[in-house]
């Protein structure tokens, strides 16, 4: 029986692997099997850890997210650039949509991720995420009937309705820039934020990315 340290390098190895066949081969093309034979482990094994593929594809998208907002926070410290949550977010949005955008293997796994059911897609980063939000700047909401976890679900499955219909072709935008900026907007509407404020904070981020020269690299980086 694996031990808690056991268990968390484990559960790290499968992660760094998938991600690596997810962005080679996507997720559908992707099994258990090819996994565990490249860890010398059994597919059985991955499942303990995991339950399913669309579990193991939601922990390795988490990492990707979490991986690109440690590397944002460290370009922004090492060029030093002022920290600001509205700003960084906005920074961390701009640099995945790139991924997104530019990288086809990625766009790829993120397509194939979002098709996963609901529960593969859920995850409580989001509603911190909206916590870490509330609790810096005091959002206009009613606390006391949940509408934070309300607001936080809502936003996070608009933004990926909104993503899929883009990158799928099922959205009459004319530019990618209109819609980031529509993706963005829609984030800060959900927490309402006065729209001339969320103009301010756009202008700021993008202003800081481009400053920053951010390029991707393959399997969900940055450099």
């Amino acid at each position: 029986m694996e031990n808690m340290d056991e268990k968390t390098t484990r559960r790290d190895e499968i992660i760094s692997v998938a991600t690596r066949f997810f962005y080679e081969k996507g997720l559908k093309n992707t099994y258990f099997e090819m996994i565990a034979n490249e860890l010398n482990i059994t597919a059985p094994l991955i499942s303990y850890h995991f339950k399913s593929k669309d579990n193991l594809a939601k922990s390795v998208f988490e990492k990707i997210g979490l991986d690109i907002k440690n590397a944002i926070s460290e370009k922004m410290y090492l060029s030093k650039i002022p920290y600001d949550l509205k700003v960084s977010t906005v920074v961390d949005f701009l640099t995945l949509d790139m991924i997104w955008n530019q990288d086809e293997n990625a766009r790829n796994f993120y397509l194939e991720y979002l098709n996963c059911g609901f529960e593969s897609t859920f995850t409580d980063n989001y509603i911190n995420f909206y916590k870490i939000h509330d609790r810096q700047y005091h959002l206009d909401i009613d606390r006391g009937s949940g509408e934070l976890s309300m607001l936080a679900t809502a936003a996070t499955f608009a933004g990926f309705a909104l993503s899929y219909a883009y990158y799928t072709d099922k959205l009459d935008c004319k530019t990618h820039e209109q819609f980031v900026d529509y993706s963005v907007k829609m984030q800060f509407r959900f927490m309402r934020i006065p729209e001339d404020e969320i103009d301010k904070i756009i202008r700021v981020g993008k202003d800081i990315f481009q400053m920053m020269a951010i390029e991707i690299a393959p399997y969900f980086q940055i450099k």
